[in-house]
């Protein structure tokens, strides 16, 4: 099972929080209710109808209100169906597919799609104005899915998680990672006479000693949080660049490395042949935190006996001259 490592745990649980606030502004009506808002829309649409067929009725003109619902119900996307009812039941008139869009209110009551506004004759009711919108949402997952509340909440989800994770990931590569190593353990490795790197498992120096920044001509404060890869690194006897490092292949396979020789350019160009070791480190539960690398510099001893062989050779043809004169 892969683990998440502390950054996106960090940015995961940032992004809970944010959420966390969301919702609760609104659970406390901080945040503007589409749904309430084009409710009553509906609602001052329909009333300022009734007030005008009403008017209509006073007078026995059904015809002018119908024509009134039919202008109503073609200048509205939203509004299907319209028709007007007597106080008994009988139907008027109507405007659009009613039949087939109205259904019957439960318990009277009017909702968001289904709205019932009484009209008035004198004193009495003489019936009311029936109007059919088209649903705010659709009914089911899908309705739930896009809704806006849901659809914002998964887009500051999804938005915060990724911006927290980057933001995170630049906060934390400009942490010092000196502290994470103590002085006397530091003041310790000091005193090697050969060099030594703590990397972590994304090649970044967590700890250089003074031995190994010497040859570099730098201080073990500039190569903290550098890449390891990145510093001048070269073929034995030759000035182009390193194929495989031993702790990419450590990082790789978790197998610790011996002997490797490889160069290092130093400051003023010099390259030091060096012999290195790296292995694996391990925490306390077993988990794989970095590898350790260490640096002999043998550089001299590859010189002495580059030396040695040429001084051998010369000698070796005038031996078997020698040899050949005594024949």
């Amino acid at each position: 099972m892969t683990r998440l490592t502390a950054k996106s745990r960090l940015a995961i649980g940032q992004v809970c929080l944010v959420i966390s606030t969301l919702l609760m502004a609104v659970l406390l009506h901080m945040v503007p209710d589409d749904r309430v808002t084009a409710t009553k829309g509906r609602v001052a649409l329909c009333e300022a109808v009734a007030v005008n067929g009403s008017a209509f009725v006073s007078r026995d003109d059904v015809r002018r209100l119908e024509a009134l619902l039919v202008s109503v119900v073609e200048r509205n996307e939203d509004l299907l169906s319209a028709a007007v009812r007597r106080g008994d039941g009988t139907l008027v008139c109507e405007v659009g597919d009613h039949a087939a869009h109205w259904r019957p209110l439960d318990k009277g009551r009017s909702t968001e799609a289904q709205m019932v506004v009484p009209l008035q004759h004198g004193s009495g009711r003489w019936g009311a104005i029936e109007f059919r919108f088209r649903p705010l949402y659709a009914s089911g997952l899908a309705g739930f899915l896009w809704h806006p509340w849901t659809m914002l909440v998964l887009f500051m989800a999804g938005a915060s998680l990724v911006q927290f994770r980057w933001y995170l990931g630049k906060m934390l590569n400009h942490l010092d990672p000196s502290r994470a190593v103590p002085d006397r353990v530091r003041s310790a490795l000091d005193t090697l006479a050969e060099g030594l790197l703590v990397l972590d498992t994304q090649e970044r120096i967590m700890l250089a000693n003074q031995a190994f920044a010497s040859a570099l001509g730098q201080t073990p404060e500039e190569l903290l949080g550098r890449r390891a890869s990145s510093l001048p690194w070269r073929a034995p006897h030759e000035s182009h660049g390193v194929a495989a490092l031993p702790w990419t292949t450590t990082l790789a396979t978790q197998q610790a490395q011996s002997g490797v020789l490889i160069g290092l350019a130093g400051n003023h160009g010099q390259v030091r042949s060096l012999s290195v070791h790296s292995s694996p480190v391990l925490s306390h539960e077993g988990q794989y935190r970095g590898v350790l690398v260490t640096f002999d510099d043998v550089t001299e001893v590859l010189q002495l006996r580059v030396s040695r062989s040429v001084v051998a050779s010369p000698c070796a043809i005038v031996a078997s001259e020698h040899w050949m004169l005594l024949c």
